[in-house]
């Protein structure tokens, strides 16, 4: 149903023709009472010569002398006059639709006179004292602005936002300022001219209205020649448009009139459901590149011949999304975006992406769907049957995945649309933009399997070696391990069709591998698998160096859920090889038996190289980067990676207001260890110290070896209390502890000293300078002294004093 045959529609219409219909007689009774002065008759006539040609500019010209006239003459001359520019405006109209005339006359007469009433109402404090102040006219005129703008705006769209609630979005998002703007730029030139009219002898205004008439005429002269060049690049924009999405549709090389057709459909319903010009303009935009975001789709899911499987049609489900964010960086001058992103909507909510329902889905969307379903089920018009099936479709999902009323519009005028579609030829350049539908199969290829055959293969080989030159050039570029794993398992998918991949690395042994990345299917389940070499389908890759294909993947995936068991059915496993060395393997599964053949081997045959290359050179940086910043000898993170953990922490405590400490740890009498049993034995209890300082802090703790006998540590979400705590469990724990050198028990105590971040700074430094002030103040304070011991005192007891007379004099001093 239209939305001109509601009844609260029809209701508003007649109620605006009977009120202009009464008022008009009474404001020329009103002028024939109190007829104005010659400018009336100049002001008349001026208005009829300027609204005859239709110019449109950004201050309406008529508006303003109706406003004029208004603060002039009051509101009887201003309904008079305002009346009569409607009808030359709208005199087309009349020819074409009678009421739709006598509306826009109703509304012109109904505005000035409310208008009227409002002026002469804020006013009325003035009336007697001459011109009103500044304040109260702008006051004034902005009120009248906003009466004729809501009276020739689109009434029914004003009327349904204000009920809804959504004024203050409207006016930020551009709808409607624009139009206010220049309505109240007409009220706000208005009072000028009759603050100076009022002001000024008679042949000033004559001049004036003279000098406007020239300037207005010259105006229209240029603003032609600027609306000629802005259609002919809005054509040239519009044919480029059409050129993008012919390249875009080309990939599945069929020539059709699919986009011809769907925008011939969109712009006829559009115009019938009487939407506005960049509504229409944005919709002719979007029958062309509703499907741009498709791009982002492998193409091995829009051409797959079976059902979709739930990871593919949640990728499929991404496209209008990843469409909008493409057509939003054009900055399109009419709605486009909105109907691309949401024209897989449905009524009732089901849709996607956003799950909007009814009016929340944009009218250009649900027009677009109900135009793509039903040629996508109708097609070129060669088969009746094809039409009946498609009405049928149309009307069965009606309000349930199309807008009702939009699809009753559509089959209303189709006889019409199929008309205008019917006599569109053939295009050279391919169309094939598929409408995919997950619960049910994509076409399959066309009869013409030869010359299909063919363009895949030339298909083919141009994305082999595209994907080639770009795994190259990515894969050159990056030393990062997870992200090389990324890289290569994407590319592959655009290669290979798979439900899973993974890439499994080995350890430095070579002893098992793990899995470093995957995607697809269970593909977070897969991660947690290890492959022991020489055991399980990728074990036997690992260590004979050969391609296993078509194997049964159960036995390799024993330990994971039963899910991940049952759902693949064959897998593939390449190993990588480096300098004559495996390092790895590239493994696929599909949930289909037998899918892998000798064309897929020789696909990654092609991958391999590149992929071990990449993966070689990123683990061998990772392992440098991972020696640069540990310790050798404890195998704690040393003072390069200090800076790295400290600025993590921070950040956290930053962002998310928590506390952080450092601890300065110093182990007393370590020296006199070094002197009296060597530095061997020195790092020895270097690695003993740093294990029990480990077991006392908790696990996600960093404990850095900072230099010689020097630990810090890094404690988030410390408390100072629970620090003095930890301190004294610390220094309590190692003084108990004993490390048995040459027969001889050492104990090695430890001064600490900690800071607070924020409290005692904000900075590396200054964290670590309090915390080490307050380490030399606690190792004034305690009591030091390491009591070596022989296990057997019998076997040598002047060694024994000697040895704890040379540590006790070295400790003192």
């Amino acid at each position: 149903m239209s939305k001109n045959n509601n009844p609260f529609v029809r209701f508003v219409r007649l109620a605006i023709i009977v009120g202009g219909s009464l008022l008009l007689p009474n404001a020329i009774w009103a002028l024939c009472q109190d007829v104005p002065d010659w400018r009336y008759a100049l002001l008349f006539g001026l208005a009829m010569a300027l609204s005859w040609p239709r110019l449109k500019l950004p201050i309406n010209s008529a508006e303003v002398l109706v406003f004029l006239t208004l603060l002039i003459y009051g509101s009887p001359a201003a309904m008079l006059l305002a009346a009569m520019v409607s009808v030359v405006t709208y005199r087309k109209l009349l020819k074409v639709d009678r009421v739709s005339f006598f509306v826009r006359l109703g509304q012109t007469i109904l505005s000035s006179a409310i208008a009227g009433f409002i002026l002469t109402w804020l006013l009325r404090p003035q009336s007697s004292l001459g011109p009103p102040t500044s304040v109260s006219l702008i006051n004034a005129l902005a009120w009248i602005a906003w009466i004729r703008f809501l009276f020739h705006a689109n009434w029914l769209e004003v009327f349904n936002v204000i009920r809804a609630g959504k004024i203050w979005e409207n006016f930020t998002q551009g709808h409607w300022v624009n139009s206010f703007i220049s309505y109240f730029a007409a009220a706000v030139t208005a009072g000028i001219v009759s603050l100076i009219v009022k002001q000024q002898p008679p042949y000033v205004e004559v001049l004036s209205l003279l000098v406007i008439t020239i300037f207005y005429f010259a105006y229209r002269h240029f603003k032609e020649k600027y609306i000629y060049d802005t259609q002919e690049l809005s054509k040239l924009h519009l044919r480029t448009i059409e050129a993008l999405a012919s390249a875009i549709e080309a990939k599945d090389h069929r020539a059709t009139t699919q986009a011809q057709r769907v925008q011939n459909y969109t712009e006829s319903l559009g115009k019938a459901l009487d939407l506005s010009e960049p509504e229409l303009q944005g919709l002719r935009a979007a029958s062309l590149l509703r499907d741009i975001g498709k791009l982002a789709v492998p193409d091995y899911i829009l051409h797959k011949s079976g059902n979709l499987t739930k990871a593919e049609i949640e990728k499929i489900k991404l496209h209008p999304v990843i469409g909008a964010s493409i057509l939003e960086r054009a900055a399109f001058p009419y709605p486009l975006v909105p109907a691309v992103k949401h024209h897989h909507e449905h009524w009732d909510g089901t849709g996607y992406p956003d799950q909007l329902r009814g009016e929340q889905i944009p009218i250009t969307a649900r027009i677009l769907a109900v135009v793509d379903a039903f040629d996508e089920a109708y097609g070129d018009g060669t088969n009746q049957f094809a039409k009946d099936d498609a009405v049928k479709l149309l009307l069965k999902e009606s309000g349930h995945k199309y807008d009702p009323q939009v699809v009753q519009a559509f089959l209303d005028k189709l006889p019409t649309f199929v008309g205008r579609t019917n006599g569109i030829n053939p295009v050279s350049i391919p169309y094939a933009l598929d409408s995919i539908t997950p619960s049910l199969p994509v076409s399959a290829e066309n009869s013409n399997g030869s010359q299909d055959r063919y363009l895949k293969e030339i298909r083919q080989a141009h994305q082999e070696g595209t994907e080639l030159l770009y795994l190259a050039q990515t894969l050159s570029s990056t030393l990062n391990l997870e992200e090389a794993v990324a890289i290569i398992v994407s590319r592959i998918s655009r290669l290979i069709t798979f439900d899973t991949g993974a890439i499994y690395l080995c350890d430095e042994k070579g002893v098992s591998a793990y899995v470093a990345g995957a995607v697809g299917m269970h593909a977070e389940k897969l991660r947690q698998h290890q492959a022991i070499v020489g055991k399980g389908v990728v074990g036997q890759a690992l260590a004979s160096g050969e391609t296993v294909f078509s194997a049964d993947p159960a036995s390799e995936f024993a330990g994971l859920e039963p899910v991940v068991q049952q759902v693949f059915k064959t897998m593939m496993v390449y190993p990588l090889t480096k300098a004559g060395r495996i390092i790895g393997a590239i493994s696929l599964l599909s949930t289909h038996a037998h899918s892998f053949t000798m064309e897929h081997q020789r696909v990654i045959a092609m991958v391999e190289p590149l992929a071990a290359d990449a993966l070689f050179n990123s683990m061998t940086y990772l392992r440098t980067e991972a020696r640069a910043l540990t310790d050798a000898l404890t195998g704690l993170p040393n003072s390069r990676a200090l800076i790295t953990y400290f600025d993590q922490e921070s950040n956290r405590a930053e962002r998310y207001g928590a506390t952080l400490a450092m601890l300065m740890i110093d182990l007393d009498g370590f020296k006199q260890v070094n002197d009296t049993f060597g530095h061997q034995a020195g790092d020895t209890v270097l690695r003993e110290i740093a294990m029990c300082l480990k077991k006392e802090l908790r696990a996600g703790d960093p404990l850095i070896r900072y230099a010689g006998d020097e630990f810090i540590a890094l404690l988030p979400h410390a408390e100072e209390s629970s620090i003095n705590d930890l301190i004294a469990r610390i220094q309590k724990y190692l003084e108990a502890y004993s490390i048995l050198l040459n027969g001889i028990e050492v104990h090695i105590g430890a001064s600490v000293g900690y800071a607070m971040y924020g409290r005692d700074g904000h900075t590396l430094d200054e964290l670590m300078k309090v915390a080490d002030e307050g380490m030399y103040s606690n190792k004034a304070q305690r009591k030091r002294q390491i009591r070596p011991k022989l296990v057997h005192p019998s076997a040598a007891s002047e060694t024994t004093t000697e040895i704890n007379i040379s540590l006790k004099e070295a400790v003192a001093s």
